[in-house]
């Protein structure tokens, strides 16, 4: 079973979070954790929590994570309608196509007819491969490595990442948190294994926000 907590956490990671208006890198203005304010703007609930209608100046972190949770159950509600088999995934399965789903849409997500045959038949290594020859993949980097190592084992990253500020944390380990130090505008420094810092940064973007090669 998803819980938004958690979804909330890898989808930062991958998305950032920026509390001012920005343009994604297809032109849609965007907001928060990946809120595409063009094809989903705000509906009437949330702009009563927000008390406002116009985000042009900014959001805070609390109201970000309060449209992400939103866009999270929306996604996930999608996936449980269009994929007949998603409650016979088990949790981190459901986690990499959520990812997916939020990141192409529910039907940029459903073009991947023989991923998801292949986790139909439980092939992960099949729908991992599926995944890593995809467009996507090519497009999102160590978004799409993580979605498919996700697909094949079952197991979210352990990978170290550190952030700007100093700030530490690990790839699905609770220290990577909202509260504890997490990425600051979705911006992330990487080590290798001697500690060293590569010398790259990324913001938000849909490679995600961890070093890219």
């Amino acid at each position: 079973m998803i819980r938004i907590e958690e979804a909330a956490e890898r989808l930062v990671l991958h998305e950032g979070m920026r509390l001012k208006p920005y343009r994604c890198p297809a032109g849609k203005l965007t907001i928060g954790a990946g809120r595409n304010l063009e094809d989903n703007p705000l509906r009437p609930e949330e702009a009563e929590y927000l008390g406002r209608v116009s985000l042009q100046d900014g959001i805070s972190r609390e109201e970000a994570l309060f449209l992400l949770h939103n866009d999270i159950r929306r996604t996930e509600a999608l996936c449980r309608d269009k994929i007949p088999f998603w409650n016979m995934l088990d949790d981190e399965r459901q986690y990499a196509l959520l990812d997916m789903a939020f990141n192409l849409g529910i039907g940029g997500l459903l073009k991947f007819g023989k991923m998801l045959a292949a986790l139909e038949r439980q092939n992960y290594p099949a729908a991992a491969a599926a995944c890593r020859q995809s467009a996507y993949a090519r497009q999102t980097g160590k978004r799409a490595q993580r979605i498919a190592r996700l697909i094949e084992t079952g197991e979210w990253g352990n990978e170290e990442i550190f952030c700007s500020g100093g700030a530490r944390g690990f790839v699905g380990r609770r220290n990577l948190s909202f509260g504890q130090g997490a990425c600051r505008g979705g911006i992330s420094e990487k080590r290798n294994k001697g500690g060293e810092k590569c010398g790259k940064k990324t913001g938000a973007d849909c490679g995600g926000a961890s070093c890219r090669s």
